[in-house]
């Protein structure tokens, strides 16, 4: 952060007097003394503040009836692009650029060793801090063809294969929903890898159709993650995380919403900025 040189009017003055007097007066709201110039008249640097951050909007209840099972159809055939940021009381700003690609037909190996019919999306995930320093997540869902329930998916990091159990009697998305609604979904078994060789932990994930504005709603998959002592070496968190999108009465996805771990820092809120 630049600090900025204030130069006063006035010549003279106390605080030019002695040393002594310069613990008394050495600043004021403006800044500190950092120096003198040729007449020996004090220099104030600007005290570094840290600014803060922006503002979530409030929620804005809707009274409409939204298709959250055509918005789930949409989260698993369509695809969309969104850019989320956000922010800690440090001034640090994290920026998620999230990418969902669907990728047709496909199998999926569950629990029992069966394979099942599915429809596969794949989202990756683009950190940054600060704009800096980007890391990239990608992972695989799989969804039933015909309810769009999920099965399961696989990550590109430890502890990132997720099998719905059991599977695949998983109940989907309500048909249509009312903001303040919500429901219970599955519970998973986590491995370190596709092989299941090794498990890390369990998931829950529940259903919640969430307040946004006037005319959308978020429609927020909640998951609560306990991860085993294997998980925690693998670097599994413990804790609650979504994913919410946001979507119009009719289901379609205009946006979504983040919350998830940051090192060092905990739960953040991911968010689209108007």
């Amino acid at each position: 952060m630049t600090t900025k040189l204030v130069r006063f009017a006035a010549r003279g003055g106390l605080c030019a007097v002695a040393v002594l007097a310069l613990a008394a007066c050495g600043s004021n709201d403006n800044g500190y003394i950092c120096g003198y110039d040729a007449f020996g008249d004090p220099l104030f640097c600007s005290i570094p503040t840290t600014p803060s951050p922006p503002t979530q909007p409030a929620p804005v209840a809707s009274t409409d009836t939204f298709d959250t099972a055509a918005a789930m159809t949409n989260v698993a055939t369509q695809a969309f692009s969104y850019t989320v940021s956000g922010y800690d009381t440090s001034g640090n700003t994290y920026t998620v650029v999230y990418v969902s690609t669907p990728g047709g037909s496909a199998s999926f190996q569950t629990g029992s060793g069966t394979n099942v019919p599915a429809v596969t999306a794949t989202v990756t995930e683009t950190f940054s801090e600060n704009g800096s320093s980007p890391s990239v997540t990608t992972t695989t869902s799989y969804f039933d063809p015909s309810t769009y329930a999920f099965l399961g998916s696989s990550s590109n990091y430890l502890g990132g294969y997720e099998v719905v159990a059991p599977t695949p009697t998983v109940s989907p998305v309500p048909a249509t929903a009312t903001e303040g609604q919500s429901t219970s979904l599955f519970s998973a078994n986590l491995y370190r890898d596709s092989t299941m060789a090794v498990n890390d932990g369990t998931l829950t994930e529940t259903f919640a159709l969430n307040a946004d504005t006037a005319t959308t709603a978020l429609m927020c998959l909640g998951d609560t993650t306990s991860p085993n002592a294997s998980g925690t070496t693998d670097g599994l968190v413990s804790g609650q995380t979504s994913v919410c999108y946001r979507i119009s009465p009719a289901g379609t996805i205009q946006g979504v919403e983040l919350t998830q771990p940051v090192a060092g820092v905990g739960m953040v809120t991911f968010w689209q900025a108007s």
